[in-house]
């Protein structure tokens, strides 16, 4: 038989094994977590890149599922980093990615959300003339129309606006479809015709 006293000594080091247990468990579990979560997620930079990279492919194809992934690392990236130096640029093109899966008003909303909280960026100005066919795209035509009239005019002394869009005689044409891409260039005569007719028959069909 054991005494009270031995009895109460074995109790205290159940007790003292039972918590060095259980914060040696609790301390591998908040350690796995941490490590897990350290190795899936991105810096600012790293996201940036990864964004730019898709939309960097984007350029020469048309994938659906390409733009459905720019859309949501985009929205990820403005939520975890919205003071980031190029968040303006991000927005556009989460922006014109909505554009391009049809989803007009929600392309519309983020526009507006850059000009509201970010209007001195660098991606502003570009927005202007896309949001600007959103709007007519969904019928709000005195809205686009009051864009249209802030759209600057510069004068391209060192020929890196020219340059940036090709353009190579003044006055040059742009045939721009409703999701503000610019589709052809330069086009002049029945050339210009046929490629009108050939994107206003594109539009029917969607």
């Amino acid at each position: 038989m054991f005494s009270r006293n031995e009895i109460t000594e074995a109790n205290r080091w159940c007790y003292l094994i039972i918590l060095l247990t259980g914060w040696v468990v609790f301390s591998s579990c908040v350690s796995s977590t941490l490590n897990t979560t350290g190795s899936n997620s991105l810096t600012d930079n790293e996201a940036y890149a990864e964004i730019k990279a898709i939309a960097g492919k984007l350029e020469n194809s048309g994938d659906p599922a390409a733009y459905e992934m720019l859309v949501e690392k985009s929205a990820v990236f403005i939520n975890a980093y919205p003071k980031y130096k190029r968040v303006d640029e991000v927005y556009y093109l989460l922006s014109t990615g909505l554009m391009q899966l049809d989803r007009i008003e929600e392309g519309i909303e983020v526009f507006e959300e850059l000009i509201r909280y970010y209007p001195a960026a660098d991606y502003v100005e570009p927005s202007l003339l896309t949001l600007g066919l959103a709007y007519d795209k969904v019928g709000e035509h005195e809205k686009a129309d009051r864009l249209y009239e802030k759209w600057r005019q510069y004068w391209d002394n060192g020929g890196r606006i020219s340059d940036m869009y090709n353009v190579r005689a003044i006055p040059s044409t742009f045939l721009i479809d409703g999701a503000g891409v610019v589709r052809r260039v330069n086009l002049r005569g029945s050339a210009l015709e046929m490629a009108v007719a050939e994107l206003v028959r594109e539009n029917l069909e969607n």
